[in-house]
């Protein structure tokens, strides 16, 4: 199909791309990818109708918080496909990378529930790229109606976790709806209402995912007005979802309302998921930082409490990641990560320490920063706040 040519020949173009390939010649292991980045190069070529725009960049395809999902045919070849990224892709480690085999994959498939957009998959072998899995999102694109089914066996579930993953897949249709523009089928939209009106909301447990799965609509969306017109639906189709996160449903109305916000998502750690920060307006004006140049507006986090061991390896702690929407920035290319750390002794002249950070910074629908959080503490050590903020990079 031309369209096919048009996203194969982008994908050509994208040094990261071609470095997989070589990395997937040198291991002898077929790659293939999937999430986000397959599905957001699929829609791109299918709603683009001038043939010669500009390529786009191989982070113009990664969600704000999401990860590069990649699937390979056995758990041996995990391993050496890890470290051939991370030793051959020079942004690999200011991104998430989620690898998993064909039979986790295909078990995940059978047991849960999908929507098209969900099977999209790119092959990735030394001499070929190819979409995968893809008939049934092209056509769903084109009709502009989003599909997908349910496991039989969740029509009979009465576990604890049945209502923590309707509520995820309820937000995961609503955001694929709110980022491409699409209505939700109405058989789906039954499926989904029968099981979420049916079951006790006292079943729902928190988790630290249904938060990122909410941010997830927001900075992805299209618009503003279709991201709440679908936060709203998530939240009447499984009631559980809007009881017990009432406050975050009245927060992101707020910030719809307003056309600013932004978020911090701290990496997870071997013990726990990522921490999701959300805040229905900019960044609040600090005299701190009033004064001192930034691309972006200077945004406050908390650093660890305790340091990675040493020797130390860029984001060894992961990414920490901050998407701003409606917020005034100036261009962000070439730019990098700062942090200021503000004087702490009252008796001298203020007077902030403010270093480069390793970071990725692009700017879409929303603009976002991923940066080395661990790197920083060491730098300012573990300290309760500091400020984030963007310069030209030398």
């Amino acid at each position: 199909m031309a369209n096919h040519r048009l996203a194969i020949g982008w994908l050509q173009e994208m040094p990261e791309i071609r470095l997989l390939q070589a990395i997937s010649e040198a291991s002898g292991i077929p790659i293939r990818i999937h999430g986000g980045f397959a599905r957001n190069l699929l829609a791109l070529s299918l709603m683009s109708s001038d043939t010669h725009r500009p390529s786009p960049a191989f982070t113009d395809l990664i969600d704000p918080f999401s990860d590069i999902d990649l699937i390979v045919p056995g758990r041996a070849d995990i391993e050496p496909l890890i470290r051939g990224i991370q030793s051959r892709i020079g942004i690999a480690s200011s991104l998430r990378w989620e690898v998993r085999t064909a039979a986790q994959i295909d078990g995940a498939r059978e047991t849960s529930a999908a929507t098209t957009l969900d099977a999209v998959e790119i092959g990735v072998s030394p001499d070929h790229l190819e979409f995968l899995r893809a008939d049934a999102a092209e056509d769903d694109l084109s009709r502009r109606v989003l599909t997908g089914t349910l496991a039989e066996h969740w029509r009979r579930r009465r576990d604890s976790r049945l209502l923590l993953d309707l509520s995820l897949f309820a937000l995961r249709a609503a955001r694929f709806a709110a980022q491409f523009g699409l209505g939700i089928d109405e058989r789906l939209r039954n499926e989904i209402f029968t099981i979420g009106l049916g079951v006790s909301p006292t079943l729902l447990r928190r988790s630290p995912y249904v938060p990122l799965a909410l941010i997830d609509v927001l900075f992805t969306a299209s618009d503003l007005r279709s991201a709440w017109k679908y936060l709203d639906w998530s939240r009447d189709a499984v009631p559980a979802l809007g009881r017990r996160y009432a406050a975050l449903f009245n927060q992101m109305r707020s910030a719809i309302d307003s056309g600013r916000m932004y978020a911090v998502v701290y990496p997870s750690s071997e013990v726990a998921g990522p921490v999701v920060e959300f805040h229905a307006d900019g960044p609040a004006d600090n005299s701190r930082t009033r004064e001192i140049e930034s691309a972006i507006p200077w945004t406050p986090i908390r650093l660890p409490r305790t340091l990675p061991c040493c020797p130390s390896v860029d984001f060894s702690l992961g990414p920490l990641t901050i998407a701003w929407r409606g917020i005034a920035v100036t261009e962000v290319v070439d730019m990098g990560a700062v942090v200021l750390v503000p004087s702490i002794n009252a008796y001298e002249e203020d007077a902030p320490l403010i270093f480069g950070v390793p970071s990725l910074i692009d700017s879409r629908v929303s603009t976002v920063a991923r940066l080395d959080w661990a790197f920083a503490a060491q730098i300012a050590g573990p300290r309760s706040r500091v400020f984030v903020g963007a310069r030209k990079a030398l």
